[in-house]
């Protein structure tokens, strides 16, 4: 057989031809699945902070005499601990306290007389709530919420003062009374960094009632009662989120599309 030598040096120039090729080729690319941002969805958290609050429709009955009162502006305070239950939801059990304010009334005398005098007292109260919130989204930081509470109220009354017909003053005890109590919640908080977030809120809190010890007006042995003590509160607080939360910035996926050497 004859050999060709043509045949050879065409098999030789394909080799070649294939191997500039492969060195021309990109490296290989392989492209990882992003890392998206990873957020704490549950755990505990601190709350607390104060306002002030503002008391609507009370009214003081004594004998006869029923009449609507006007309440003082008073400070608050609140503490709680929580729950996060995922991104939407958290539960807490808070104690607040409201701060003794007056409230006063106008009242006409007990007998056949055009006199009225002008009765006080003191009034404070402390609740324990079990509250559920829930979180209506992020916005830019800002996460709007709504809320409800259910509890207990304990109504403290002071510094009694009454008048007969006469106009002659009757100084009276306070006592204490406990009350079932709710309360309506809506705000929003912004996250301060992953831990920290300002909470500023609206609240209505209904107490119940309150009344003081008996004592003798007009020769009668009756007690001031307090009805429809109910409260407006402005809050603003802070709340911790315990462990915060491993957050990688937005649009950043690290380990994405790295050549393989």
């Amino acid at each position: 057989m004859r050999f060709n030598l043509g045949y050879l040096f065409g098999f030789l120039g394909f080799l070649v031809s294939q191997h500039a090729l492969a060195v021309d080729l990109p490296e290989p690319m392989i492209a990882h699945d992003p890392i998206l941002p990873q957020v704490n969805t549950s755990g505990w958290y601190l709350r607390g902070d104060i306002g002030f609050a503002k008391q609507t429709g009370p009214r003081i009955s004594s004998l006869t005499r029923h009449v609507d009162a006007d309440s003082q502006l008073t400070a608050s305070g609140n503490f709680g601990v929580g729950y996060r239950l995922g991104e939407s939801f958290r539960v807490d059990l808070g104690v607040q306290a409201l701060f003794p304010r007056e409230v006063s009334a106008l009242q006409p005398c007990a007998l056949a007389c055009a006199r009225t005098s002008k009765d006080h007292l003191q009034v404070s109260a402390v609740a324990s709530l079990v509250n559920i919130y829930a979180d209506l989204g992020n916005y830019g930081g800002f996460t709007p919420y709504v809320g409800a509470g259910l509890g207990a109220a304990y109504v403290r009354t002071a510094d009694v003062l009454a008048h007969n017909s006469d106009n002659s003053e009757v100084r009276a005890r306070g006592a204490g009374k406990w009350n079932f109590a709710y309360a309506l919640m809506a705000g929003t908080s912004y996250e301060i960094d992953q831990a920290w977030s300002v909470d500023a809120g609206y609240q209505y809190l209904a107490l119940g009632s309150g009344e003081t010890e008996a004592y003798t007006l007009d020769g009668q042995q009756t007690r001031m009662q307090l009805k429809n003590l109910n409260t407006h509160n402005v809050r603003l607080g802070l709340r911790y989120q315990f462990g915060g939360s491993e957050v990688h910035q937005p649009g950043v996926f690290p380990n994405s599309y790295m050549p393989v050497r």
